[in-house]
């Protein structure tokens, strides 16, 4: 099945499955070796995101962030 570098993950906790573009499993991937910063995934996405996106890094990263967090997938550590 070609999901164009979609990743399904699995909730547990809720029970449903989601679709994440690339962008987001990358950013995800890099959560589950450790706590990182925003500006340390603005780093990482800037890597992986050639050319410059239409948008801004940091925006791009806030909306992931924010998505992941609306479906309980990640939380806020704070530091």
């Amino acid at each position: 099945m070609d999901w164009d570098g979609e990743v399904a993950i699995y909730h547990r906790g809720s029970g449903d499955t989601h679709l994440l573009d690339p962008l987001a499993a990358e950013l995800l991937r890099a959560l589950e070796q450790q706590p990182r910063s925003d500006a340390d995934l603005v780093s990482l996405l800037s890597e992986l995101v050639s050319p410059e996106p239409a948008r801004p890094p940091q925006a791009l990263v806030e909306t992931i962030l924010g998505e992941l967090k609306r479906l309980n997938i990640i939380e806020q550590v704070e530091p």
